[in-house]
């Protein structure tokens, strides 16, 4: 059980929250850049004009070999735009899902996890916010899967908050506005009948440049610390990983 627990937090150090498209000719003025309650932080999630899916590759700084994916494409749905978020590990193969209401403060509408045994779970959510949409505002979200033994779910929470603006942050060679979010996880283990169960904390920031969305995340102590490496298109995605 404690195993299972492990395998969770680590690939949920991975996460992050939204990525956005390749963009530099917006990054110009951003020395004029002002927080306000009308504009927000919305720029620093990410575009939602992307017609063909797209990529972003990371990268453990400190281990180089250990990549992730994201792949995000939108979708209509009843009229209602959607974006859908798959993440990857190193071999290609599917970890996570998320889909998010565009047009309904990006709240996640629908959560998937690949347990131990390579099985897709759907979870149930209870708190849908996974944005910090301005300065002042403070999001949870909170998620419970099956975990692969003996009926225990996995409880997922994760609140988060504006921490600091930084005016320049290299992005693949551009210079953009970027914030950074703090966010503090919880995994907890709970039986349905003996409500027991393992409990472990994390505490992550998570860096969202400026018409990019994310582009790296790391742990306060620095032992996991992820950065966008590379742009990919969905040709190449197609050749190489399916």
């Amino acid at each position: 059980m404690r195993s299972v627990l492990i395998s969770i937090i680590g690939f949920s150090l991975m996460q992050a929250l939204m990525v956005g498209c390749h963009d530099t000719d917006n990054a110009e003025g951003a020395s004029n850049l002002t927080f306000s309650e009308s504009s927000g932080l919305r720029s620093f999630i990410f575009p939602t004009d992307s017609v063909q899916p797209y990529i972003y590759a990371f990268s453990d700084i400190h281990r180089p070999v250990d990549e992730k994916f994201f792949r995000i494409y939108e979708m209509g749905e009843n009229d209602t735009n959607k974006m859908l978020v798959e993440r990857y590990n190193r071999n290609f193969q599917i970890t996570e899902g998320y889909t998010f209401a565009v047009e309904d403060g990006f709240a996640v509408v629908d959560h998937m996890v690949v347990d131990g045994n390579g099985l897709k779970r759907k979870a149930h959510l209870t708190e849908r916010e996974w944005f910090v949409l301005d300065t002042s505002m403070q999001v949870s979200f909170v998620s419970d899967f099956p975990a692969h033994l003996d009926s225990t779910l996995v409880v997922y929470k994760s609140n988060k908050h504006f921490e600091r603006y930084e005016q320049e942050y290299d992005v693949l060679g551009d210079t953009v506005p970027a914030i950074v979010v703090r966010d503090s996880i919880t995994f907890s283990l709970v039986h349905p009948t003996r409500k027991k169960g393992s409990v472990k904390s994390v505490v992550t920031n998570r860096v969202y440049a400026q018409n990019y969305g994310l582009v790296a995340w790391y742990d306060l102590n620095d032992k996991v610390h992820y950065k966008l490496k590379k742009i990919l298109s969905n040709e190449w995605w197609e050749t190489f990983a399916q």
